[in-house]
């Protein structure tokens, strides 16, 4: 008897999976799950770096909004300081121009011969020229100590301290303005001198108010031309 070759053994084996037989049937269920299985793999594969990359995406997204956040936060608080610096810049200018309109006014008694009863004299306010504006109101408040008084005898300082609005005396028509003061009848003591310095509540034609104007004012006959120039 003869040796076998090799395409004999092939043959063999090629006769060993017969197409139909149980072993062509569990060997192409076996490479149908291997197929399977490797297409699972890769789905779960591009499945698990998606959800990496979105991860990563997230966490960029997060990192970026807190930064934005912060940066928001930053710009939020220097927009604060910026309104806070204008509006107290704003304060200053405002007070500077209201220091700078306050009205210069000055106050002198002036004689009114052949008047008999409880007056003999005028208190006259006047009104620097170098006021922006005139003024509709003034309400005058002269302390203790003053040589002059609404009435009656005076021959000492006044011990009660007296208020003038103007306009208030028959006659008078507002504003007062440089040249044309406001004017009330007081009781003037003969001896009356020095200066006194009464306080001004001032109201302006725009309608702004002046509070506390200091108001020198002359109360020697002699003085009362220095107070008027």
């Amino acid at each position: 008897m003869g040796r076998r070759g090799p395409s004999w053994m092939l043959k063999s084996r090629r006769r060993a999976v017969r197409p139909g037989s149980p072993d062509h049937v569990a060997l192409l269920v076996s490479i149908a799950a291997l197929v399977a299985t490797v297409i699972t793999l890769y789905y779960l594969w591009r499945s698990t770096k998606a959800s990496e990359d979105s991860a990563k995406a997230a966490k960029s997204s997060a990192e970026a909004s807190e930064d934005s956040a912060k940066a928001s936060i930053v710009s939020a608080r220097a927009a604060e300081e910026s309104v806070k610096v204008a509006k107290d810049l704003l304060k200053i200018e405002q007070d500077r121009e209201y220091d700078r309109t306050r009205p210069k006014l000055s106050g002198r008694l002036v004689p009114e011969p052949g008047i008999s009863g409880p007056t003999n004299a005028w208190l006259e306010v006047h009104l620097d020229g170098s006021t922006p504006q005139p003024l509709l109101k003034v309400l005058l408040s002269v302390p203790t100590g003053a040589w002059f008084g609404r009435g009656g005898m005076l021959s000492w300082p006044s011990l009660m301290s007296s208020d003038f609005g103007f306009p208030g005396e028959p006659g008078q028509v507002p504003p007062v303005r440089p040249g044309r003061p406001a004017r009330w009848r007081v009781r003037r003591a003969d001896s009356a001198h020095g200066i006194v310095t009464a306080a001004a509540k001032c109201t302006g034609e725009d309608g702004a108010v002046w509070e506390d104007t200091e108001v020198p004012i002359f109360q020697d006959y002699k003085d009362s031309g220095a107070a008027a120039s």
